[in-house]
């Protein structure tokens, strides 16, 4: 990840913390994050914490599928979470996985046709008109 600030980069390979903390209240642009678990361009996991007012722009995370990783928990702002609150953020990520794909169709023909989706992770999105 790399933040930059009047013309500087900073680079960052790992950020620990610890339970009952708070990360917010800044915009993180053009991030990319590999992963094989819990990956995420801010937070990769958080527990019995608080992420606030983050606005992710242009992040990427490209999943590297191995035989830990089928549990999936993977996300733009946050990978995974346990009692953890998160509000007020925005994020407009992409997460890539080897064999992911996009499907659409009416409700009607996804009865009639069914994807085998095991436990990959998965977003369904229903518009109502």
């Amino acid at each position: 990840i790399f933040f930059s600030g009047k013309g500087i980069k900073y680079g960052i390979q790992e950020i620990l913390w610890h339970a009952n903390t708070s990360i917010g209240n800044f915009t993180l642009e053009n991030a990319a994050v590999t992963g094989t678990i819990m990956a995420a361009d801010v937070v990769g996991y958080t527990y019995c914490s608080t992420v606030s007012n983050i606005k992710l722009v242009g992040g990427t995370v490209n999943v590297n599928y191995t035989e830990m990783s089928t549990e999936g928990m993977y996300g733009g702002i946050v990978g995974a979470g346990m009692a953890s609150l998160i509000t007020d953020c925005e994020a407009q990520a992409d997460i890539t996985l080897p064999d992911a794909f996009i499907k659409t169709q009416k409700i009607s023909q996804w009865k009639k046709d069914i994807p085998q989706i095991g436990k990959r992770p998965c977003v369904f999105l229903i518009l109502a008109q």
